[in-house]
């Protein structure tokens, strides 16, 4: 709806004759040059001058009166779109409002009905995965893979797609599969505005402000190790990429590619192959996709007050490939950097747990109460551990620990501009560059603040 309103300075008169449309014949006085201009504008836009159409006293329909009262003029209009006519009821003046000026106040008195307007959404797409429970259906699914991935193989082998280029080709072949197998979940449409709407946009302004936090004002000087760790730096094998796909687990969400872990699974030998093509050109150029490198906030519940953006704890949904290549490297990684942490640091580490300190713990506490004596324990609770790492001491810590520049060289390419959207309500926000911390459901994220927390606790004990 097009509302023009204001003290035009234009008379309009009672005479409508040629402005049929555009006025009706209850106006005051006769018509300015500025009263010409306005109903020739307002012919022009498709709009009427509201005070002319109502029947009113004169004394109503006056807009200003000179200071010696003799003098009154009709020159403060609304005017309204042609469209909405009949939802304007009224228009007059209103004596009697204090204000500080020798005008009138003009009211119009609407009554509109509005209509739902469809807007396009951004919304998740999710695949049947279940189907491919089916022996006869992952056989099918696996045949179409094997199939276009042939068609597409004389286009791999010219060598002169970009990677990601080469990506969008073997994403486009795997999900086209995924429609044409498997087919997509079908939801219900919510309407567009609602309290979860404005929700949203909260949402996403609180994680945005989260996910970028000032680097340290004073950096910790971290020195590079003398000696780097003995660690295979060749492009990966296919034995370790099918060792990757095994390792992922089903029945979990996709993330941007909208690639599930089943369909990768549903032929792992064509999955290698395909994935180990990808992975020997991204090694050699040491480039990420760009894809892979945004991610979808989910927000899990933790306790408190659920209005509350920080009583959230927040995953990560991302590429399903690129969780493969995440778990070859941290494959690498733990075998090189292990020897090198605490004996005391067992999460997170290979044929680990904490179960060995949570008894030697329980065991003092009862020692501490049968004998009566003093204990104190000091926990440390880091306040959102994962989104408070700077990137840049990250990058420092992991040459002080030895790793290759080729690992952390590919590690830092999947960070640099990095992107994020939120998931609310089964609806995206917009997208966000997230310039601090490590990501949530990353397979690397543990380790890499594993190393963190090390290099802390061995300059502070």
């Amino acid at each position: 709806m097009t509302i023009l309103m204001g003290d035009l300075n234009a008379k309009i008169g009672s005479d409508n004759s040629g402005y049929e449309e555009v006025m009706g014949r209850q106006g005051l006085g006769k018509m300015n040059e500025n009263g010409e201009m306005l109903a020739d504008f307002c012919a022009f836009n498709n709009m009427i001058i509201g005070g002319s159409v109502f029947s009113h006293r004169r004394m109503h329909k006056a807009t200003w009166v000179s200071p010696d009262h003799r003098t009154e003029n009709q020159i403060d209009h609304i005017c309204i779109g042609r469209k909405f006519t009949r939802s304007m009821q009224d228009v007059r003046v209103q004596r009697g409002a204090h204000a500080v000026s020798d005008h009138h106040l003009v009211l119009a008195r609407t009554k509109m009905k509005l209509k739902k307007s469809e807007v396009k959404r951004s919304t998740r797409t999710e695949y049947n995965v279940d189907f491919l429970k089916d022996r006869v259906t992952t056989e099918t699914f696996r045949l179409t893979v094997r199939n276009k991935y042939e068609a597409l193989q004389d286009l791999l082998d010219e060598g002169n797609m970009d990677i990601d280029t080469q990506w969008q080709q073997i994403k486009e072949m795997w999900t086209s599969t995924c429609s044409e197998v498997l087919g997509r979940k079908k939801y219900q449409q919510k309407d567009w505005i609602s309290t979860d709407t404005l929700d949203k946009v909260q949402v996403r302004k609180e994680k945005k402000e989260l996910l970028n936090r000032p680097p340290p004002q004073n950096p910790p000087d971290i020195t590079p190790a003398e000696e780097v760790l003995q660690i295979n730096c060749e492009r990966p094998s296919k034995a370790e990429i099918e060792k990757a796909v095994h390792h992922m687990k089903r029945g979990k969400a996709s993330g941007p590619d909208k690639i599930p872990a089943e369909a990768i699974k549903a032929g792992i030998e064509t999955s290698t192959e395909i994935l180990h093509d990808l992975f020997g050109k991204i090694w050699e150029q040491e480039e990420i996709p760009t894809e892979w490198k945004e991610g979808y906030l989910v927000k899990l519940p933790k306790k408190g007050d659920m209005q509350d953006c920080k009583n959230y704890r927040v995953i990560m949904l991302l590429s399903v490939p690129g969780k493969v290549l995440n778990r070859v490297i941290l494959d690498r990684l733990k075998t090189g950097v292990d020897a090198k942490l605490r004996d005391h640091q067992a999460g997170f580490r290979k044929d680990r747990s904490c179960t060995d300190q949570i008894a030697t713990l329980r065991i003092i506490v009862e020692q501490s109460m049968e004998w009566d004596s003093s204990l104190y324990i000091n926990c440390v609770d880091y306040e959102k551990a994962f989104d408070s790492l700077d990137r840049d001491t990250l990058w420092k810590l992991l040459q002080h620990y030895g790793i290759p520049d080729k690992l952390i060289s590919l590690i830092r390419n999947s960070y640099e501009d990095m992107a994020c959207r939120v998931i609310h309500a089964g609806q995206l926000t917009d997208s966000f560059i997230v310039k601090t911390g490590v990501r949530q459901g990353c397979l690397l994220s543990p380790f890499l603040f594993l190393l963190a927390i090390d290099w802390i606790m061995k300059k502070t004990t």
